[in-house]
């Protein structure tokens, strides 16, 4: 029997996977452009216009059955990209119900309770498959969403159904809240508080300016660095 050890030192070389959440028209299609190397969107929202200025290949996600046939196409290497980005979750999440409604059985009111419980193992499903891709930086972006719990707010990434929105945060090492503080900065948060989810596993700053040289794109080579 054979084995391949790794080292912890070396995580970093399968790709950083990060998601990133905010208001609608906050900039996470645009940090898309700072990233390094060749890049893919995978776009199911109309919100590109943002990057006309930038030399990005692009595929447009119309359906569940688009996105599963670009995954094995990145698995097999048949498309060859540094990065890929999935713009957005919250789009995705949207594709997903909408066919599952359109399901005889799923569409049926009297299985709504199965229906939310299909729909929550197979968008999970999607973002392991995307996240444990070995070989690309994949970035997810989110819009957020305020959820009352216990008499407070806080925000999430936006998905359909709580179980699958309260999963997703614990699928990745980096997630990160985008927001504008007091003096219209523009904030990548990646700690998380009282008031919305992040995390930072790879032990960033709990709040990074966004400026012309403090981006997504230097972010992960910041990360990249560190693994060296």
């Amino acid at each position: 029997m054979s084995f391949e050890i790794k080292n912890t030192n070396e995580a970093h070389r399968d790709g950083i996977k990060i998601l990133i959440y905010g208001a609608s028209g906050i900039g996470k299609t645009t940090q898309f452009g700072s990233l390094s190397g060749k890049t893919l969107i995978l776009s199911a929202e109309s919100g590109l216009l943002v990057l006309k200025d930038k030399d990005i290949d692009v595929i447009d996600i119309e359906s569940i059955e688009a996105l599963a046939n670009v995954y094995t196409a990145l698995k097999s290497k048949e498309l060859e990209y540094d990065n890929v980005c999935i713009d957005s979750l919250s789009e995705i999440g949207d594709i997903l119900i909408n066919e599952l409604e359109a399901d005889d059985y799923y569409g049926d009111s009297s299985n709504s309770f199965v229906k939310w419980g299909e729909y929550t193992k197979r968008m999970i499903k999607i973002v392991k498959m995307f996240r444990d891709l070995k070989g690309f930086n994949v970035l997810f972006s989110a819009l957020s969403e305020p959820v009352e719990a216990n008499g407070s707010i806080k925000y999430y990434p936006m998905i359909p159904a709580k179980k699958a929105q309260s999963k997703l945060v614990s699928l990745f090492d980096e997630v990160y809240y985008y927001s504008m503080d007091k003096d219209d900065n523009r904030i990548l948060n990646t700690s998380r508080t009282n008031m919305f989810e992040a995390k930072s596993r790879s032990g960033l700053d709990k709040a990074i300016i966004v400026s012309d040289v403090n981006h997504i794109g230097s972010v992960i080579n910041s990360i990249n660095k560190e693994g060296k």
